[in-house]
């Protein structure tokens, strides 16, 4: 699991065991009936889709464009390969 927060409110890595950061742009936001996904874009990086609550997307002031730093633990990181954005059907 990822964890938003903004540049300012990042804890210490000293205070949290998600010592493992990634600073991005909020591409997109899909808001569903209780959680929404976000979609952030590292720097340097692939994008990364990340569920919170639409709580934490108030909380948090996300707006597309905005800077959000995401922290995780290693342990509970997953690979998935990567899907293309649109779907084309080949003839």
């Amino acid at each position: 699991a990822i964890t938003l927060h903004t540049p300012a409110s990042v804890p210490a890595e000293v205070g949290t065991s998600a010592r493992n950061r990634i600073t991005g742009r909020i591409a997109d936001i899909e808001r569903g009936d209780a959680v929404a996904t976000v979609v952030m874009e590292p720097i340097a990086s692939l994008p990364v889709r990340v569920v919170i609550t639409r709580q934490s997307i108030q909380r948090l002031e996300l707006e597309i464009g905005t800077t959000a730093v995401g922290t995780f633990k290693a342990t509970a990181t997953r690979a998935t390969p990567r899907q293309p954005c649109h779907a084309q059907s080949k003839p």
